[in-house]
């Protein structure tokens, strides 16, 4: 089971912000949903950021719900690209797992916070960064797919069937005739077309040598043949063959060509291992990087959505509660009514029996904050390892 984070603030103006956070554990430990209450609630402080006007503010808000949107997918590519590849990777954020890191975050003022640097600037370093990365994921990535391709092309001639596999290995000296006229040329015939086979392969082009093919090898569907034909009319052999569904290789004897090919195939190997251990050392870093980034873009829209409903001055206490899939469900109806007077017309609500609080999900712009008494983002821990 993932976890996930509620994160939320409350302003704190002429309030003891220990008691607030003492009344909200409170409120957790009534509700039941969460076995350890006193771990699962954390603090976190955030910068005294440069906020600006409220039309900034406003649209640094929609900005923000497009970087969320646009993090989180990169971020699911990357556990998707983990699970494809069925690495047992254990993504970390320093050292850190995910919860960890949440729990005790700290706002990273050498990537995100330059000197009087406003909202919209520090945001966009943050995608600026999230950007960085997956380039070089992408490059990364690239460099493995080819490997891995040069590598299944060389297995497929290694390991496949007769119509395929390099025959190097398989056909020796004695089952070539060559001269100036002949030439010996290897076909790969369907086993239920072998008796048809050498029944008909003597007509199917001029100057066909009588009775020179013979099997050579055989595997589950296909023997492979050979047969002597004058060079002149090779081509026309050839064009009968595929017409009939014989396969005609193209093959050229080399004594050294078996020793060749498994070296090849052996540096192709090496070549592959060398790339995915390159590219999933890039996974634990591009995650590491991008769950990072995708916090701090959280905790800016916390931020400036506590601006927009709770005003100046910025005296809040920013929350983080952890919880699980299950103990969501149980835990918001009462942080709503716990902090529904910071919302007058949710209170009226609450405090009428008759009426219902209508519990939406989390609300993307401001005609959806009435929803909610205070502002409130979920964060998801991609996996639990």
């Amino acid at each position: 089971m993932k976890d996930l984070f509620y994160l939320l603030s409350i302003p704190t103006r002429n309030s003891d912000k220990l008691k607030l956070v003492s009344e909200l554990k409170a409120t957790v430990i009534n509700s039941k949903s969460i076995q350890d209450p006193s771990s699962a609630i954390h603090t976190i402080d955030l910068p005294s950021f440069k906020y600006g006007t409220l039309a900034a503010c406003i649209s640094l808000s929609e900005d923000l719900v497009k970087y969320d949107q646009q993090i989180s997918s990169v971020l699911q590519k990357y556990i998707e690209s983990s699970d494809s590849l069925n690495l047992t990777t254990t993504f970390t954020i320093d050292e850190l797992s995910p919860k960890d890191y949440v729990n005790g975050f700290l706002w990273n003022n050498f990537k995100y916070r330059r000197t009087n640097a406003r909202l919209d600037e520090i945001a966009e370093a943050i995608m600026k960064n999230v950007n960085a990365h997956e380039l070089d994921f992408k490059n990364k990535q690239q460099d493995y797919q080819i490997a891995r391709g040069t590598l299944t092309q060389l297995e497929r001639k290694q390991l496949g069937n007769l119509s395929t596999k390099s025959l190097a290995g398989v056909v020796s000296e004695r089952d070539i005739v060559e001269s100036d006229f002949l030439e010996s040329l290897f076909v790969a015939v369907p086993l239920n077309h072998l008796k048809e086979w050498y029944n008909k392969y003597e007509r199917l082009g001029k100057m066909v040598v009588p009775r020179s093919s013979n099997e050579i090898a055989r595997d589950s569907e296909y023997a492979l043949v050979n047969v002597s034909v004058f060079r002149k009319y090779k081509e026309d052999f050839a064009q009968a063959c595929r017409e009939n569904k014989y396969i005609v290789r193209d093959f050229r004897f080399d004594s050294s060509l078996a020793q060749k090919s498994a070296e090849e195939l052996e540096d192709a190997r090496d070549k592959e291992k060398f790339e995915l251990k390159k590219f999933s050392e890039s996974l634990k870093v591009v995650f590491s990087e991008t769950f990072q980034a995708l916090t701090h873009v959280k905790l800016l829209r916390l931020y400036v959505e506590s601006v927009l409903r709770y005003g100046l001055p910025t005296d809040y206490a920013y929350v983080v509660i952890n919880l699980d899939d299950k103990s969501s469900s149980k835990l918001l109806p009462p942080l709503i009514q716990h902090f529904a007077h910071l919302s007058p017309s949710l209170a009226s609500k609450v405090n009428d029996k008759s009426g219902d609080v209508n519990i939406g999900g989390e609300y993307a712009g401001l005609l959806d904050q009435d929803i909610y008494p205070f502002p409130l983002f979920t964060l998801d821990s991609p996996r639990n390892d």
